[in-house]
């Protein structure tokens, strides 16, 4: 059996959307986790957004932009 996902506010949601969005499938898990964390820390959303969007798994590579100077 599995644990209940927690319900998300509609300004959650509305941030998970848009990481959904703008992170790879495979990193959304993470940069949710991150944005969270980051929030949860004292950071407003705008630095939340940002760490969520560094946020990476072990397993993704770096994107093309990534890897841009």
């Amino acid at each position: 059996m599995t644990a209940p996902t927690p319900l998300l506010s509609d300004h959650d949601a509305t941030v998970r959307q848009r990481l959904a969005a703008a992170a790879p499938e495979a990193d959304l898990d993470a940069a949710w986790a991150a944005y969270q964390d980051a929030r949860i820390a004292g950071l407003c959303h705008e630095g939340a957004w940002e760490v969520a969007l560094g946020a990476r798994t072990e397993s993704a590579p770096p994107s093309p932009t990534d890897l841009r100077p």
